[in-house]
């Protein structure tokens, strides 16, 4: 990500640098384009939205239009900006002794494996001899055991979801699109980052609201953006919940799927279980309609989302206009 938003940078600043004298104009385009540079590297909205600000205000000062470099003037403040929103000091590990523990507690998804890693190679470098302790309490092995059994015993999907949003979106287009899926076993532990569990639960409960939220739960980014709302109804009548949340066992995973192919009812778990049949609607296309991957990022009001798709707009209009000036 950085490479490709460190060569759309020089880009723009190797344009600047063409300007003998820079003007409200050529600003403005300047900065339309570092805009775009940065959304396309996955920048938060309401973050490029303050660096630009920043960077205009200080950019239309009469000291850099007038200098006799302002192209320079111009990368100078742009490097400022960037260092100010990277963090201006320099804040170093403080290690002390010969042996030292730094513990990294974090959401998962947010990144602790990376980072961990990158410490590892620079605490090297600087002379350590850093060891990795992996400090997971819900035993990865015994959760891939209860994914496994689950293959064994018939089931027609089984795995493991990490995330509330696109990892739900990949579950319901895989379901709607095999009606004879009618049950969802539910085991495991809870996710203590993304509470997939309870989520999960809610959605089956009570579905979403009109900005496709899973309603009544505490799960961070519980949003199905790139469903449908007729994928995810689809998906909530078409199946029924078997809840062995915290209570899964091999063998117990093994009845409950056993008990979802049977022709009579049997009781599990305070339920009815049966093969209750195939779903009467015929099998929807469960294509993810887009790549949305953190939509909690996007603009929220009205008026950004409108200032987001003008500068889409401006950018389809630019990536236009170069390929024919390459044509010609």
């Amino acid at each position: 990500m950085f490479e490709s938003l460190s060569d759309k940078l020089q880009s723009v600043f190797k344009k600047v640098r063409g300007h003998g004298t820079l003007n409200e104009n050529n600003v403005q385009e300047a900065l339309r384009e570092v805009r775009m540079a940065l959304l396309e590297a996955d920048v938060n909205f309401n973050v490029v939205k303050g660096f630009v600000e920043g960077v205009r205000e200080k950019a239309m000062g009469q000291d850099v239009l007038l200098s006799l470099s302002p192209g320079q003037q111009f990368i100078k403040i742009v490097h400022e900006e960037l260092v100010h929103l990277m963090g201006d000091s320099e804040h170093r590990l403080n290690l002390k002794g010969t042996l030292a523990s730094v513990m990294l507690v974090g959401l998962q998804g947010s990144g602790k494996t990376t980072t961990t890693a990158k410490l590892g190679v620079w605490l090297k470098r600087s002379g350590r001899y850093p060891y990795l302790v992996p400090a997971d309490v819900y035993r990865p092995a015994a959760i891939e055991q209860l994914v496994r059994v689950g293959v064994e015993a018939g089931a027609a999907l089984s795995g493991t979801v990490q995330t509330e949003n696109i990892g739900f979106e990949k579950i319901v287009c895989n379901v709607i699109a095999n009606p004879n899926i009618r049950w969802a076993v539910l085991t495991g532990p809870e996710s203590g980052g993304h509470l997939t569990g309870e989520a999960f639960k809610a959605l089956l409960t009570n579905g979403v609201d009109e900005k496709k939220c899973i309603i009544g739960t505490n799960a961070p980014h519980p949003l199905l953006f790139n469903l449908p709302v007729q994928f995810i109804e689809r998906f909530r009548s078409q199946v029924s919940l078997i809840d062995l949340q915290f209570k899964g066992t091999p063998e117990s995973i093994r009845r409950a799927v056993w008990s979802c192919y049977q022709e009579e009812p049997v009781q599990f778990e305070g339920q009815e279980v049966y093969d209750i049949g195939a779903y009467p609607e015929p099998p929807l296309s469960g294509k993810i309609t887009g790549r949305v991957m953190e939509p909690w990022k996007n603009p929220q009001s009205e008026q950004e989302q409108q200032a987001v798709r003008k500068l889409w707009d401006w950018v389809d209009h630019v990536r236009k206009k170069q390929k024919l000036e390459e044509d010609s």
